[in-house]
This record gives C-alpha cells, structure tokens and sequence, in this order.
C-alpha cells in the first residue's frame, strides 16, 4: 500500500475511535459534579478518571468492532 494511502487509512480509522473514545472521556468529566475541581491528591480525582477511562472504553468499542467487521485492521509490518 502506498504511504499516502496508508497514512489516509490510519488518520480515518484511528480519528474516529480517538475522538468517540476522548469525547466520552470528555463527557464524564465535564458531568460528574466536582471532577473538575478535584485535586491529584484527591481519591475523587482519580477514580473519576478511571471512571472517564472506562466511559471511553466502552465508547470506543462499537466504533472499533464496526471497523473490524468492515475490514479495516492494523496490519504492522508486512
């Protein structure tokens, strides 16, 4: 595959999961109440963060198994 097309395939696919993935992410941030506001010292801070990290996750997931069943996959080194 040539680079240009590669790298069309990769920005395509990679973007839209990275930006469902940081908008779920995003969303739970900005609606947990007090998130924003907490500290890195703060037990709040950091299992509001996980909880944003698996909201992203779960986001991410059909987008990513839509692409697979479609046939888009990382193929590294061939």
């Amino acid at each position: 595959m040539p680079f240009g097309a590669a790298a069309r395939a990769v920005l395509i696919t990679e973007g839209i999961s990275i930006a469902v993935m940081e908008a779920a992410e995003a969303a739970v941030e900005v609606f947990v109440p007090g998130l924003m506001a907490a500290t890195l010292t703060q037990t709040f801070y950091w299992i509001g963060m996980a909880g944003a990290l698996i909201a992203g996750f779960v986001a991410a997931w059909p987008v990513n198994l839509v692409l697979a069943r479609r046939g888009v996959r990382h193929v590294h080194g061939s």
